[in-house]
């Protein structure tokens, strides 16, 4: 498995805005905003559904403005649930940790521009980024 690259198909089953909150809206739109994004990854084996989550808080000098959480789950097709399989643990590789969580994220970020929409804070455009660039370690889970 080590090095060889897996491709498994999948169907988005759910989208779910599990928070949102603006905190703060007296802001500065001429100063920077600061982005801190926390990514977790969760696997339910007995309905085969793969769950990405994506919580990003937005801070100006310390100050918290907003907070977002969006999950995505994926049903990952049966099929291609042996070649996940590693040593008896479903390994989740980065390259595929990837692909779910720019998905996810890539929906964060649309969810968020129309949710800013007619608010101070309308002037934050989260931006793009490759999660291939943070995610380096595969995600494990015990196939018993």
């Amino acid at each position: 498995m080590k090095g060889k690259a897996i491709e498994i198909g999948y169907q988005y089953v759910k989208i779910d805005l599990e928070q949102f909150a603006i905190i703060e809206t007296n802001c500065n739109i001429q100063q920077e905003v600061n982005f801190n994004n926390e990514i977790e990854f969760g696997y339910d084996k007995e309905q085969n559904i793969f769950k990405c989550s994506d919580e990003l808080t937005v801070y100006q000098n310390n100050t918290l403005l907003l907070k977002i959480c969006l999950s995505s789950s994926f049903r990952i097709r049966p099929d291609d649930l042996p070649s996940l399989i590693n040593d008896g643990k479903y390994v989740f590789s980065p390259n595929i940790l990837s692909q779910f969580a720019s998905l996810n994220y890539g929906t964060l970020r649309g969810v968020l521009y129309e949710k800013l929409k007619g608010t101070p804070l309308n002037f934050i455009i989260i931006p793009p980024t490759y999660m291939n660039k943070f995610i380096k370690s595969p995600f494990e889970v015990n196939v018993e």
